[in-house]
């Protein structure tokens, strides 16, 4: 369970260390992608009338637990680039990477506030130690990105 600091401790502590978070998918230290059993496999996809090959990828790598329908789908619907070519991509990894990545330039921002967080993208983006794990989500006041942890103003 999560530890709670009782309301006398919070109205006496001026500067707060914020909500206490257990880890629970990943383990610290350990980048997420190492706590996967990869695989690699091939995507070949036929016309079901004629059996004319359609769509074929081959050595493409994806988590051992994923179905061959959904590494299918990820292969010929979300991978980027000329299928055959050096700058397709071959794994839900670079994929992954691409998404998390796109746009975001390790360095320092302002907030709406006037503070600033330091952005890192060695492994994953992060938002001083808070990893960002969905981006890009459309809201009436622009776009957010989810983060795993409560950042406080300094």
């Amino acid at each position: 369970m999560t530890e709670t600091a009782n309301s006398a401790t919070r109205a006496s502590s001026k500067a707060s260390k914020g909500l206490p978070m257990q880890r629970l998918w990943s383990t610290e230290g350990v980048h997420p992608y190492d706590q996967v059993t990869w695989e690699r496999r091939d995507v070949v996809q036929t016309n079901w009338k004629t059996g004319e090959v359609v769509f074929e990828q081959r050595n493409v790598e994806f988590p051992e637990s994923w179905s061959v329908n959904a590494s299918t789908i990820v292969t010929t619907k979300y991978f980027r680039g000329a299928v055959g070519t050096e700058q397709r991509e071959w794994s839900l990894r670079q994929l992954i990477d691409r998404l998390v990545l796109t746009d975001v330039k390790a360095g320092k921002v302002k907030t709406v506030q006037g503070s600033e967080v330091t952005l890192t993208t060695m492994g994953g983006v992060k938002v001083d130690a808070a990893n960002v794990v969905k981006t890009d989500i459309v809201a009436d006041n622009g776009v957010i990105h989810v983060i795993d942890a409560v950042i406080l103003p300094k």
